[in-house]
């Protein structure tokens, strides 16, 4: 759309009027200075020709934008080449302006900048950048402000004009986006071809549309860059060549016309070159706007192809997913196929293996009922014993009374008969009293004597008879008790009938076992199938587990040895501790204790031994006593088969061609299997045989050492040991002390340290422990060093307690004192 043209002034003035009437260019005119005037200017203009240095529309930018930048203006601008300068460089801040606002960057593209910079003396050019300016105010960020400021001072006609002209730019714009949808419209087209199109290609025509535009987008702003270089060359040679021109006219007078010709020619030309750069720069700069557009677009689309291609990915991924899934889901359904023909297997299978659970169950129960015997057995086992030992007890303290009773009976007799003695004797001495009256001149003392002994003795005698008597008493009362030891051994007796019968059934449900057991291997043998696999591979399991069990107890049993073991240990280490810081009196009462406790842990651990050497006894009996049914019912079969054998003979010979030769070598296959598991279960007994006798071999042993009192021994023998080291020790201390004293009470020994350096390790090790006290140290044999600590003129001995801690240095054996226990100070 072309835009309004004004006619000049000239042409204005020259025009005819009617009457007084203005005309349509002089109400033009005149709206454009209002118009103009509504901005922010520090010198109101008058005519539009006021209009062509450029300075006016500085200040009008200036008004629109605060922060825009513009170039410094020549002024006053008397010359075409510095009104051209201003005017471009105006046009070059308002091109910046409207590309700067995404809704007026088509006004930029409206005018031809450098058309009306070169003819600014034309009206109608400066009218078209009047025009473009009160629309980008009308349509910018300042309406508000500016609209009314401009259409204070109008006329109804004038305001009506500048509707027209502002009707006109926006008729203009729909022109112009219509033009631009044309031109985009082969470009939507081709976008919705070619999203029918495979995604991927579409992706890679972008990428490389993209690429190509970025690459254009550089080059041209290659040469933009270059163009301003040259443009800003071309203007400081104008700037030069206009030096020179000045100079030359001062120079030169005569020739300045023909100079100025030149000058003027030469700028012209110059002039010419630069409008052919910013019209380049300016083709560039749409280029490069146009490249900006595609550039958004085409990230746009690269943008939604990269989410496109996101989700190929993803639906790739799922649709493998889905693949696997439905494969898999195709092998599990062939496999249920061909499982549906082992189901009267597994069926069989699970009723076999129900009734061996059953078997199974009934023989954990007879197993539990057998343990429960087993310890009831046992209870009365050590209950036998208990009163047998009682028993024996009660025969020997019989014997003994018996003993005592005879030899108090002897005595008795012995005491009687002296008595009878005396009685006689003291009747004669009465009848010969009563016979002669008087008594024999010499009698002896001795028969009073006897008399007292004899009375006393016989008090004593009666003592004794009563005590024997209530004994005897006693033991007549205690008849009861044989009564009840023979109901004990009749109950022992069925017991042990109750457990020879217990033993038998236990004996048939375990070959029962491992009949069933046998069976079922077999039947899993021959079945492939995965659901006897799956029972295999559980019984494999199982039994792997159950050795790791087994391991596991032994190495628990182990341990808790090894921890009494370093218990006991740690008890004799606190003991010497404790016998080494107190007392003789309290030290041999705490070694007392502890011989006590630790020979009642021993003996716990020998009791517990025995138990277990009984219990492992009669699990070898019992597998001796199996052991030795299986052979004989080995030998029984292989009797059997010899003579079914030499039976079968004639018959089979006769009968050959009517056998089937097939089931014949099937039945004695089968026979040699059950022989070859026969000889493995045979083998597998004596195995265990052997392990069990190798056990109680060793149970005895390590009962017969504990029964020895090696360790007790051994034990007592350190101990006597410590006690005669810390008494002669305790001997050391007294005469050091004694030694100590008597040193210092003397006058002529100074006590001081020797100021030579130590040579030895040993010294050089006492010398860093004991740089800080003045004391020597006095090693003993245990532990106990003697310290003497000197305070002014006076010396007070201590005894130290300290750990000792045994090293090796040159090759002798040494002890080594760490000095970390508190001082005990001896008075």
């Amino acid at each position: 759309m072309e835009s309004p043209t004004i006619a000049p002034p000239d042409a204005l003035a020259d025009a005819p009027s009617k009457g007084n009437a203005p005309t349509k260019a002089q109400i033009k005119q005149s709206m454009f200075i209002k118009c103009l005037n509504g901005f922010q200017l520090e010198n109101k203009i008058e005519s539009l020709e006021q209009l062509d240095d450029g300075i006016v529309f500085s200040e009008i930018l200036r008004d629109l934008d605060p922060e825009i930048s513009l170039p410094t203006l020549t002024k006053p601008a008397v010359k075409w080449v510095d009104k051209t300068a201003n005017l471009e460089a105006v046009f070059k801040a308002l091109d910046k302006y409207l590309y700067g606002m995404p809704d007026l960057e088509w006004l930029a593209r409206s005018y031809d900048p450098r058309k009306i910079a070169r003819n600014f003396e034309d009206v109608n050019g400066l009218c078209e950048v009047a025009t473009v300016i009160i629309y980008a105010s009308v349509k910018g960020p300042h309406v508000g402000r500016l609209v009314p400021a401009m259409r204070a001072n109008m006329s109804e006609t004038e305001s009506a004009l500048l509707m027209q002209i502002l009707e006109a730019k926006d008729k203009e714009n729909r022109a112009m986006a219509s033009s631009n949808k044309a031109a985009a419209a082969p470009k939507k087209s081709l976008d919705t071809t070619d999203s029918t199109r495979d995604l991927e290609l579409q992706m890679e025509e972008d990428r490389a549309r993209m690429l190509m535009l970025q690459k254009q987008n550089a080059d041209l702003n290659t040469r933009l860059d270059h163009a301003q270089l040259a443009c800003e060359d071309l203007k400081d040679r104008n700037a030069a060549l206009l030096g020179e021109l000045d100079d030359a006219r001062k120079s030169q007078s005569g020739n300045a016309d023909a100079r100025i010709k030149y000058l003027e020619n030469h700028i012209r030309e110059l002039d010419e070159l630069i409008a052919t750069q910013e019209m380049t720069i300016s083709e560039d700069k749409e280029a490069l706007a146009r490249c900006r557009n595609e550039i958004a677009q085409l990230s746009k689309t690269a943008e939604k192809a990269q989410s496109l291609e996101d989700e190929v990915k993803v639906l790739t991924n799922e649709n493998a997913e889905l693949s696997k899934k439905a494969n898999v889901a195709a092998r599990y359904k062939d496999k249920l196929e061909r499982l549906k023909h082992s189901e009267k297997d597994i069926e069989t299978l699970n009723y076999v293996i129900s009734g061996l659970e059953d078997k199974v169950k009934i023989l954990e129960k007879e197993q539990l009922r057998a343990e429960a015997q087993e310890k009831i057995i046992g209870n009365y086992r050590e209950w036998q014993q208990r009163h047998e030992t009682d028993l024996n007890d009660m025969r020997e303290q019989k014997n003994m009374l018996a003993d005592q009773l005879a030899h108090r009976t002897q005595e008795l007799q012995r005491l009687l008969d002296q008595r009878a003695l005396d009685e006689s004797l003291i009747n004669e001495l009465r009848e010969q009293i009563a016979g002669t009256g008087d008594v024999p001149s010499s009698p002896s003392p001795e028969p009073g004597a006897q008399r007292d002994e004899s009375q006393h003795e016989v008090a004593a005698l009666k003592l004794e008879i009563q005590k024997i008597k209530a004994e005897n008493n006693l033991l007549r009362n205690n008849m009861g008790i044989a009564s009840a030891t023979d109901q004990l051994r009749a109950e022992l007796e069925a017991s042990r009938r109750n457990e020879a019968r217990l033993t038998d059934k236990l004996h048939e449900v375990r070959k029962d076992y491992a009949l069933a057991q046998d069976q079922l291997q077999g039947l899993l043998n021959n079945t492939t199938d995965e659901g006897s696999q799956l029972f295999r591979d559980l019984q494999r399991t199982m039994f792997q587990s159950r050795q790791d069990r087994d391991k596991a107890q032994e190495q628990a049993l182990k341990l808790e040895a090894e921890v009494k073991d370093r218990d006991r240990e740690l008890l004799a280490l606190k003991t010497d501790y404790k016998v080494a810081t107190q007392s003789s009196v309290d030290a041999l009462e705490e070694l007392k204790k502890t011989d006590q406790l630790i020979s009642n842990s021993l003996r716990d651990e020998l009791d517990s031994l025995r138990t277990a050497f009984d219990s492992l006894k009669l699990d070898t009996q019992e597998q001796q006593k199996q052991l030795i049914e299986a052979l004989v019912s080995r030998e029984k079969l292989r009797k059997e088969l010899e003579d079914a054998g030499n039976g079968a003979q004639q018959p089979a010979a006769e009968g050959l061609a009517g056998l089937d030769r097939d089931a014949s070598n099937e039945l004695m296959q089968k026979q040699a299997e059950k022989l070859e598991k026969l000889k493995e279960k045979c083998q597998s007994l004596l195995t265990q045989l052997q392990k069990n006798e190798q056990e109680r071999y060793e149970l005895q042993r390590r009962l017969k050492a504990a029964e020895g009192g090696e360790a007790y021994a051994s034990l007592k023998a350190t101990t006597d040991q410590i006690i005669k080291n810390l008494q002669r020790e305790n001997a050391m201390i007294s005469t050091a002390w004694y030694d100590l004293t008597s040193r210092l009470q003397s006058n002529h020994v100074v006590l001081q340290r020797r100021q030579d350096m130590p040579k030895s390790w040993l010294n050089k090790q006492r010398q860093m422990v004991n740089e800080d006290r003045s004391f020597k140290v006095c090693r003993l044999q245990t532990g106990i060093a003697a310290r003497c600590h000197l305070d002014g003129d006076t010396a007070v001995p201590v005894f130290v307690f300290l750990e000792r801690r045994p090293l090796n240095y040159n090759n002798q054996d040494a002890s080594f004192f760490s000095y970390e226990e508190s001082d005990h100070k001896l008075n």
